[in-house]
């Protein structure tokens, strides 16, 4: 027994001494500003052997009873100082039970004291004891130690106890740490029986700062363990380093993501002063021989954390590592606790079940050479990083990269894992280096090879990826992309075979995903997205890609003005072409703005190449720097394909104004039991944009227009019989092309697609049977194309067809081969509708005119003067009018109405294309309690817009006009009749929102539109229908005429329309019934309207001397009543009854329009009138 206790002390010590040695090269570089050096004792290596010191300078070991059974020790055991270490060796050949206190008199101690014991029995602490020295070997057969008791070393204890070690509640051993800045110790305990309630601590001291100098955390120490029985842990082994003294604020902060050529800059700074991690080594040793190692390093009490802080502020200090630092006996390692660890091997390899388990940690490997790690379970969790700038080399049976977890190398490195059993990616496999040009490559790939399943749902970013499964691929919510790009346009891409499966990295994909069972890409609600420059998706079951999982390449073809169909570019701001590939790539095109014409082209479209059943090439980039690049390449390759997702290589539209877009790129499937689902296939081409710029030769302006891509490449093949394969998939595919986004620009080629050899009346790329009204008539994949014979009223009934003679059916009432209607039958036995409404309407119309040229005049000419009070029309065009003009029922003032005339407000203009009328749209004065200015300017608005001329009209009075004069002036007054219809028609229906009288705008009568028979003279009406005769009233005088009024002259002073006052006009007619006149003088008024009317005819407007308005002029003073005559009485008496005329130019709007009018008063009346005197 006592050959094989020894033989187990052997092998822990040998193991101490390596992980010591180990300890003491982890320690993190420690700044030229620190307080603190390592220590320099060399710690975990312990001997029976002590050295031979005076023997009064150690105190003796007093039993508190010899005679007892029991060495009982009560009183207090005092170490003196002197000028050399102090090595005691005490021996004790009964069970000792401590129930003092052991160690030097001051605290910190002032010398050092190495303590050796050698207890025959058991060794047991009461509750309340103490050790304190500066190292301690306790050999016993057993030690017990109760709550509160405490064992303080300062550098090293060695525990050797052959049947029971037991640590109870609130029991402590600690080893260094004791002060600031000073590292962890060492603990090794051999037993046999491990029982742990209390605490076993080797931890660093906290950093600390005085007067702005600061020391950094000690590193935490190490603790072994070796048990041959059983391991009880119910309390706790802390090993962390020292903390920050500055805290989470002053810690340094660093992005793990950012780009650096070395990883000490990056993972290792200089200006760390947190304390490195420590190290639990337990070692259960049975008694056939096995020995089982667990290693922990640990750093998870280093300092307070924050919730603000970043697990970057306390990875800083690393606890290095190399090959040999790992014991062959350790077969699971834990990397915990915000652990940092730098691997400074080649190889990390654990034998038998071993584990490597990272978890809120970082391992670092050497930056110039690849990490291989070599386990049988590798497993990255939490907010780990795992990180090997050379590449990592894993082999292992399970991989598993927990959410959250990193595992990083730059891009032009390579990694390969080679798992057993299966892999489980959560978190992200990314590179780190700086992002690479469209036209740069990177050599590095990442190569994923599982003899399980592969299951991904985490982010994989890197150069290129090669993974294969021999069972099922399933990756939920994942995102994959590859950002390696191909340089060489020879380069070929061959299907699935069982080189993809052997060697993927041969070939020249930047992205395969191989599996020999089935492959799931996304599932509801989690899609997944593959990116890469030339995909290949194998299995040897089914390819799955789930609703809204994508796998694409769309723009990640060659890059702008590379490719074998790249478009050109011109040099003086013209513009670049659009690749090409399956079609044609558009021209870059001038386009003037005024037809959106193409008239120029600047750069041509690249030109296609391929064929439509060759294999697949890269689609090309766009003409110019800022083109677009072209579609890439995807192929799929399985047994059955379910596609409810998209797959597209669509070209990239042209990154800046006139760049040309880059061309659709290549889709190819090859199954061979069938596709379903209903997902999209596209490998469209980019689109471009354009940019105006001045012509130099003309005013003109002009767009020019980058060309769009030309369409892409599908191709489907495998099946057998094509019914079987295609039927039950109901998405959709385009290879249309590109275009600019301007109208009238050209489109770039359409790509192409190879199917199966669809038979007659099937077509496209899926085989499917000519839907209804469309037919097929030779075999191939070509689209169905629609029929043209049926007849109108008649659809076609047959899907199918194979002949463009499609079935058709009349539709329901309809007969007959041209599938007419009853009435069109009728219709042609008479020759057709127009020879029968031609005889039906000339028939009417014949009937019709006959009635209107026997109708009466609507004038009688027996009054002598009648014919003076209006211009008459010739008897044809009353007679033409009747017929052609339509009629709009308006009520205009009535003479009722004349007792709430309130006011009347000129339209300005006179109604030709040169001054058409028009409503000025300010209030006029005197009447801003009555309208509102807003709401009428909104109510001129509207009219103005009604009267205006259109342009068309216009244009055919002036060729009526020139062609045929006569006939221009009907015209116009048919233009006029058509534009006062229409605003008839708004007036009648207007809310007279414009009114302030709350009536007015309710009962809608308050304004009325009035006008002349020729239009050219038009105004409104306003009435007054408030109940409340101080409301929105002007004036005080409300109702029939009263003077002063104005009356404006009709007509255009021309001799097609002279001038007339409007004898239809009921304030021109109830003049004599103005109460401001002494006298009746109806007959007299109707006299001098037929006079003046007649003056007014000779009146020639364009005259501008307007010597005829000086007769109109005398013809109003001689009837003003200046000549008085004398009655029986001898008093004088006004004629007229007072009434007083004078002739004027009135501006009912502005001072660029103005009419000629009378100004009418009466004798009594104080006006004030500005008159200029006519010059002849």
């Amino acid at each position: 027994m006592k050959t094989w206790w020894n033989c187990r002390v052997t092998i822990v010590a040998s193991l101490g001494a390596a992980l010591a040695s180990s300890l003491s090269d982890n320690a993190p570089a420690v700044p030229s500003t620190s307080l603190v050096n390592l220590p320099s004792t060399v710690v975990g290596n312990w001997s029976t052997t002590v050295p031979v010191v005076a023997p009064t300078a150690c105190p003796p070991l007093l039993c508190n009873d010899t005679s007892s059974i029991e060495c009982v020790i009560s009183s207090p055991i005092e170490f003196p100082c002197v000028n050399a270490d102090l090595y005691c060796v005490w021996e004790s050949a009964k069970d000792v039970i401590l129930q003092t206190t052991v160690g030097t008199s001051v605290y910190p101690p002032k010398c050092r004291v190495h303590l050796s014991w050698l207890v025959h029995g058991s060794f047991h602490m009461t509750s309340n004891s103490s050790i304190s020295v500066t190292s301690l070997d306790l050999t016993a057969l057993d030690l017990f130690m109760d709550d509160a008791s405490l064992l303080t070393i300062e550098e090293s204890v060695a525990v050797n106890v052959s049947r029971k070690f037991r640590l109870d509640q609130d029991a402590t051993i600690i080893s260094g740490g004791s002060w600031p800045g000073h590292s962890g110790g060492h603990v090794n305990v051999t037993t046999s029986s491990f029982i742990l309630h209390g605490e076993i601590r080797a931890s660093g001291g906290e950093g600390i700062c005085i007067d702005g100098k600061c020391t950094p955390g000690g590193n935490g120490g190490l603790v072994t363990l070796l048990y041959t029985s059983v391991a009880t842990e119910t309390g706790s082994i802390v090993v962390s380093g020292g903390a920050n003294p500055l805290g989470s604020a002053a810690a340094p902060s660093r992005d793990l993501t950012e780009h650096d050529d070395t990883d000490d800059a990056l993972y290792f700074p200089s200006d760390c002063l947190s304390g490195a991690a420590g190290q639990v080594l337990r070692i259960f040793a049975s008694n056939k021989g096995v020995v089982d190692g667990y290693l922990v390093i640990s750093n998870g009490f280093n300092g307070p954390t924050s919730s603000t802080s970043h697990h970057t502020q306390r990875r800083c200090a690393a606890v290095v590592f190399d090959t040999d630092s790992i014991d062959p006996s350790v077969k699971r390692v834990l990397i915990q606790g915000e652990s940092l660890v730098r691997f400074e091997g080649s190889a990390w390899g654990l034998h038998g079940d071993s584990e490597l388990i990272i978890e809120d940690a970082t391992l670092v490997g050497m930056s110039n050479s690849p990490l291989s790690i070599m386990v049988k379970q590798l497993v990255v969790r939490g907010t780990s990083i795992l990180h090997a700038s050379a590449g990592l080399l894993v082999s292992a049976d399970i991989v598993s990269i927990d959410y959250g977890a990193t595992v990083s190398w730059t891009n032009t490195a390579t990694s390969i894992f080679k798992v057993a059993d299966g892999v489980q990616i959560s978190g992200n496999i990314t590179t780190t280096t700086l992002s690479l040009n469209d036209t740069d490559t990177a050599d590095g790939y990442l190569v994923i090879q599982s003899g399980g399943n592969l299951v991904v749902d985490g982010m994989i970013a890197t150069s290129s990826l090669f993974a294969a499964s021999r069972t099922n691929m399933l990756l939920t919510g994942a995102r994959i992309q590859t950002h390696g790009r191909a340089t060489q346009a020879s380069l070929t891409y061959p299907p699935c075979s069982d080189a993809v499966y052997a060697n993927p990295q041969l070939l020249n994909y930047s992205l395969v995903l191989a599996s020999q069972g089935s492959i799931d890409l996304g599932q509801y609600p989690k899609p997944t997205s593959v990116t890469g420059s030339s995909i290949l998706l194998c299995s040897n079951q089914s390819i799955r890609v789930g609703h809204k999982s994508v796998v694409s390449s769309s723009g990640l073809g060659f890059s702008a003005n590379h490719g074998l169909g790249a478009g050109d570019c011109t040099t003086n701001g013209g513009g670049g072409g659009g690749g090409g590939y399956g079609g044609d790539g558009g021209d870059s095109v001038q386009l003037l703005l005024q037809s959106h014409a193409a008239s120029t082209v600047h750069a041509d479209g690249g030109v296609a190449y391929g064929s439509r059943s060759s294999t697949g090439f890269l689609g090309s980039g766009g003409g110019c720097v800022d083109g677009g690049s072209g579609g890439g390449l995807v192929m799929l390759g399985a047994v059955r394909i379910e596609l409810n997702g998209s797959v597209m290589a669509n070209g990239q539209s042209g990154r800046a104004a006139r760049s040309g877009g880059g061309s659709g790129g290549y889709i190819g499937l090859t199954i061979s039991n069938g596709i379903v689902g209903s997902g999209h296939l596209s490998a469209s081409g980019g689109n471009a944009t354009c940019s105006q710029d001045g012509l130099s030769h003309t005013n003109l302006s002009s767009w020019i227009c980058g060309g769009g891509g030309g369409g892409g490449r599908l191709r489907l093949l495998g099946c057998q019989n094509f019914s079987d394969c295609t039927t039950s998939f109901s998405g959709t595919y385009s290879v249309v092309g590109g275009r600019p986004d301007k109208v009238k620009a050209p489109i770039a080629g359409i790509g192409t697609y190879f199917g199966f050899p669809c038979p007659p009346g099937y077509g496209g790329l899926m085989c499917r049977v000519c839907s209804v009204g469309t037919f097929k008539q030779e075999r191939g994949s070509s689209e169905c194309l629609a029929c043209t014979n049926g007849p109108s009223n008649a659809h076609f009934t047959l899907n199918g067809s194979t002949s463009s003679e499609c079935v058709w059916s009349c539709d329901p009432g309809y007969t007959g081969i041209h599938c007419l209607s009853p009435l069109d039958d009728f219709f042609d036995m008479f020759g057709g509708k127009v020879v029968f409404l031609m005889v039906a309407v000339g028939t009417l119309g014949a009937i019709v005119a006959m009635g209107y040229l026997c109708k009466r005049d609507p004038y009688t000419p027996d009054k002598s003067k009648d014919h003076l009070l209006v211009p008459k029309r010739p008897w044809y065009q009353l007679r033409l009018a009747r017929l052609v003009w339509p009629r709009v029922s308006y009520p205009k003032l009535q003479e009722n109405e004349l007792k709430i005339h309130m006011a009347r407000i000129y339209l300005t203009g006179n109604n030709t294309q040169e001054a058409p009328l028009t409503l000025h749209p300010d209030v006029p004065r005197g009447l801003e309690q009555v309208l509102d200015k807003d709401k009428y300017k909104n109510l001129a608005d509207h009219v103005n817009s009604i009267l205006a001329f259109s342009t068309g009209g216009s244009v055919l009075f002036n060729i009526t006009r020139f062609l045929f004069y006569p006939l221009a002036t009907d015209v116009m007054l048919f233009r006029r009749h058509k534009k006062f219809n229409a605003l008839k028609r708004w007036m009648s229906k207007y809310n007279h929102e414009c009114m302030l009288g709350p009536r007015s705008r309710a009962m809608a009568n308050a304004i009325k539109l009035g006008y002349c028979t020729d239009y050219s003279l038009a105004y409104i009406e306003l009435l007054y229908v408030e109940n409340n005769p101080s409301n929105c009233m002007p004036r005080q005088l409300v109702g029939k005429p009263r003077l002063p009024l104005v009356l404006l002259f009709a007509g255009l002073g021309s001799y097609e329309s002279p001038l007339y006052l409007d004898p239809n006009d009921l304030l021109v007619r109830s003049l004599p019934q103005s109460p401001e006149l002494t006298a009746f003088i109806d007959e007299a008024w109707i006299e001098i309207i037929a006079d003046l009317n007649a003056m007014l005819r000779v009146v020639n407007l364009a005259d501008k001397s307007l010597r005829g308005l000086i007769d109109v002029a005398t013809f109003c003073e001689h009837k003003n009543g200046h000549h008085l005559r004398q009655s029986n009485s001898f008093k004088t008496t006004p004629s007229l009854g007072g009434l007083r005329m004078q002739l004027g130019r009135f501006f009912p709007g502005d001072k660029d329009h103005d009419r000629w009018g009378l100004f009418v008063t009466c004798v009594g009346i104080q006006t004030s009138v500005q008159v200029r005197e006519f010059k002849t």
